[in-house]
């Protein structure tokens, strides 16, 4: 029998505890209940939990997490970003619907590439 999977929705007080502090690649999906695009999106952060065993994927509500949303300048929704060690990987803040293949290729580039030591 498969796991269940859920895409965690994070408040600002967790977002140190499971992003930054993460020992898994963090993919992070800023939405709002009034966005469209970002329905569209939701069912894709739980395809890639599942396809993806290796990377977390959270969600964070853009109005209810102000402080979050500021640090990282997330003006337009959604957005995608990914930290790896505690850190945003450069060049990995998206903003705007994706489809399925392009959230893959996303992954393969910001995510599933191995960090050189």
């Amino acid at each position: 029998m498969l796991p269940i999977v859920a895409v965690t929705d994070l408040t600002e007080t967790q977002w140190e505890t499971e992003v930054l502090q993460s020992d898994k690649t963090v993919l992070v999906d800023f939405w709002a209940p009034w966005c469209g695009p970002c329905k569209l999106v939701a069912p894709l952060m739980t395809w890639a939990e599942k396809e993806y065993p290796d990377i977390k994927v959270v969600k964070v509500e853009h109005d209810a997490n102000k402080g979050i949303v500021e640090q990282y300048k997330v003006y337009g929704l959604p957005t995608l970003m990914v930290f790896k060690d505690g850190k945003e990987v450069e060049g990995s803040k998206t903003e705007g619907a994706v489809t399925k293949a392009k959230l893959a290729d996303y992954i393969k580039k910001y995510a599933a590439a191995k960090v050189s030591a």
